[in-house]
């Protein structure tokens, strides 16, 4: 969403407070890890806990894009199958994972 809608990034200060906590997040994983332990992942919750309200927001995003889409514009349909696409790969992998966490 960040690529293809960068002039609602702008204006939308839920979704900028998500990549800056998402930033901030990666910075902290990666300039705070213990070189001991890289495997314990002390550093990494800020990241995780980031990602939520980055992908939610997003898809909210996606949401107000699908409204105000103009159905002429074959660019902007084009973006927009696209990011529908992706969020069905990331649906689609996500019940994959739970599948396969519950059932073995």
């Amino acid at each position: 969403m960040l690529i293809a809608r960068f002039r609602s990034f702008t204006s939308d200060s839920y979704l900028q407070l998500a990549w800056l906590m998402t930033i901030v997040g990666a910075l902290e994983r990666g300039l705070l890890l213990e070189p001991d332990h890289r495997g314990s992942g002390n550093w990494s919750w800020g990241y995780h806990i980031a990602l939520n309200p980055l992908f939610l927001y997003s898809v909210a995003e996606l949401l107000r894009w699908s409204k105000a889409a103009s159905w002429n514009d074959r660019r902007q349909m084009g973006l927009l199958i696209g990011a529908y696409a992706l969020l069905g790969l990331h649906v689609w992998n996500g019940l994959l994972y739970v599948k396969e966490y519950t059932f073995g």
